[in-house]
Formats: C-alpha cells, sequence, structure tokens
C-alpha cells in the first residue's frame, strides 16, 4: 500500500488484501461510522449525507476497491434508511475531481475541482433544511 498514488487504483491482481482492508475499515466503515456514532446527536427529521461515488454504477478498470467502497455505501443507506424512519440518510455519487483526475494522470479539464464538489454538498445540504 504504501508508495501507491491511490489506494487500490491498480489491476485487480494487483490490489493486496491490505488495499482491501484499507478501502473497507477507512472509507466503507468510515461512512457506516458517521451515521451509527452520529445518531445519538442527530435531532428527528436531521439528515445524514454520505459519499458514495460514480463507480458504484458505473465501474472504470483498476477501480474494484473503490467500486467495492462505493456499492457498500449505497447498499447501507438503502438497508439503514429502513431502520431509521426518523432520521434521512442521502448517498451522493459525485464524479472523481480535478484532482483526483491529474494524479491519475489524467486530463483534468472534464472533471470538477474538488472546491465546486464542496460548495455542491453545501447547496444541497441548504436544500434539505
Amino acid at each position: 500500500m504504501a508508495g501507491k498514488l491511490i489506494v487500490g487504483y491498480s489491476p485487480l491482481p494487483e490490489v493486496s488484501d491490505e488495499d482491501f482492508q484499507f478501502g473497507i475499515r477507512d472509507r466503507l466503515m468510515g461512512q457506516v461510522n458517521l451515521v451509527r456514532k452520529g445518531l445519538s446527536n442527530v435531532r428527528s427529521g436531521g439528515v445524514f449525507v454520505l459519499t458514495g461515488g460514480t463507480f458504484a454504477f458505473d465501474p472504470w478498470p483498476k477501480t474494484s476497491v473503490m467500486t467495492m467502497d462505493a456499492a457498500g455505501i449505497e447498499g447501507f443507506v438503502r438497508s439503514a434508511a429502513l431502520d431509521l424512519p426518523d432520521v434521512r440518510l442521502v448517498v451522493v455519487h459525485p464524479p472523481i475531481c480535478r484532482e483526483t483526475a491529474i494524479q491519475l494522470g489524467m486530463d483534468g479539464a472534464p472533471w470538477p475541482s474538488a472546491a465546486t464538489v464542496a460548495e455542491t454538498y453545501r447547496m444541497a445540504l441548504r436544500n434539505l433544511e
């Protein structure tokens, strides 16, 4: 895992157990635990906005870890929402950000900047109030 530009961005035969564990522990469980630990602090009618990713629906080569995490977050939200009738769970699936595309050696021009994605989240949260 050390030295990789983006953990798990490799062809499947090159993805290590450690890469998968990192994705599960940090990305997937990080989102799950945000909800689990936040339940005691959210008011009735409150909302959790989680980040999945477009790979959940449109995977690319070399994205098995990221796709697994994004699809897992999507599945968690669908199921957990059934258990939490007084809290809204929302999962958004932004595209990769310009900065990430550049790190991956891609042309960043077609992708939104991280700042643009963050602003979109902020506007979405305002609309949920």
